[in-house]
């Protein structure tokens, strides 16, 4: 493991001697499949440079995710809503009695926990603003919230709450995650944001907003005319290599369907001729000399996969594969390969933050050898 430090700013353009030169530092070629970032555009771009060494982009679903949230909370029935929110928390932080919890933009998911928690409080909070010896008319006047309000923050716990249990999913890192990616955002766009009758105008424009960007960030419903410049992601290669999504219920196209299917193939060819893993062969029989019978290849390897039972998605993929790598030999190296890929880089960036502390003002007498510039 290393890190390489990158002297460029969010509005430069990456080169590809720069790639090329990270990309033979780290190794990537020899150890690598996939680089996971978060969706900067200067770093989108970086990925792509990486395509002709057969190295995917992969970029981090979480990010994606909350990104998406961002929009709708930038909407204008919203806006005001949180701005008011925040005013409140922020004002009684001061007061040791109420434990508010004041929402963040680089903190995932903090909006959500700061209408949950300002709901819990609703009682102290209005009894505490209506309280002239600690908030004048004025104060009280420009941080009060009607009863519509509340409602509103009601309606916004609810739509919160699936995308906040989507980002946790996706940044497990004892889990198989990368297959997840598709099927749960499209889960979420057909299921829990899906519109109805009952809905009001504020839910309503939510709901649409967060499934025009949930739909454009992942590419998970497009015009079946546009389906041949769609390219083929990492996380839809997971997905059918993935023995609970292998269906690949979650795409509608069976363009795209089959496209997948024939890259998968074609990497199992191209992992077989390869590999130095040994691969086992089944023993020909005298029938089989006899009638000509030839063994099973990669491609009737990958449609007897294709042919299995699509497993719960509560069950664990790794133990699936680890009980067929003797029938799956050649899938079974390249599952390895892909699902291993996280779905997120939540992980590697609690690493960076960790690693933060060991220079700090209370530990600066380590030798410059051990922390190098």
């Amino acid at each position: 493991m290393g890190s390489t430090s990158i002297l460029w700013s969010h509005y430069n353009r990456w080169h590809k001697p720069t790639a090329n030169e990270i990309n033979e530092e780290q190794h990537a070629k020899e150890h690598t499949g996939t680089v996971s970032h978060d969706n900067a555009a200067n770093i989108s771009n970086a990925g792509k440079l990486f395509y002709d060494q057969d190295i995917y982009s992969n970029r981090c679903a979480a990010h994606t995710l909350q990104l998406a949230v961002k929009k709708c909370l930038d909407l204008n029935s919203c806006r005001p809503l949180l701005k008011t929110a925040s005013k409140i928390v922020a004002t009684e932080k001061e007061c040791k009695k109420l434990n508010l919890v004041l929402s963040c933009p680089t903190r995932w998911n903090s909006t959500l926990d700061m209408f949950e928690r300002l709901l819990e409080l609703r009682s102290a909070v209005v009894v505490i603003m209506s309280d002239r010896t600690l908030f004048n008319s004025k104060i009280a006047k420009d941080q009060e919230l009607l009863e519509e309000d509340w409602e509103k923050i009601e309606i916004l716990v609810t739509l919160l709450k699936p995308l906040k249990t989507a980002t946790t999913v996706l940044c497990a890192d004892q889990n198989v995650t990368v297959s997840m990616v598709l099927p749960i955002v499209k889960s979420l766009i057909v299921k829990h944001y899906k519109p109805n009758n009952l809905d009001s105008r504020f839910s309503t424009l939510f709901k649409e907003t967060i499934i025009h960007e949930l739909s454009t960030r992942c590419s998970v419903q497009i015009d079946v005319d546009n389906d041949c410049e769609r390219e083929i992601s990492i996380t839809q290669m997971a997905s059918i290599l993935d023995p609970r999504y292998k269906n690949m219920s979650f795409e509608s196209s069976e363009n795209i369907k089959n496209r997948i299917k024939q890259i998968v193939r074609s990497k199992m060819v191209l992992l077989s001729r390869n590999t130095d893993v040994r691969i086992p062969t089944e023993k020909r029989t005298a029938l089989d000399e006899l009638l000509e019978e030839e063994p099973n290849n990669d491609t009737d390897e990958f449609s007897r996969y294709m042919a299995e039972f699509q497993i719960n998605h509560n069950a664990d993929p790794c133990a699936w594969w680890k009980d067929h790598e003797n029938i799956y030999p050649t899938l079974a190296v390249l599952a390895k390969q892909i699902l291993c890929i996280p779905a997120s880089s939540a992980s590697s960036e609690r690493v960076f933050s960790t690693a933060g502390n060991i220079l700090s003002p209370k530990r600066n007498r380590i030798h410059h050898d051990i922390c190098q510039p």
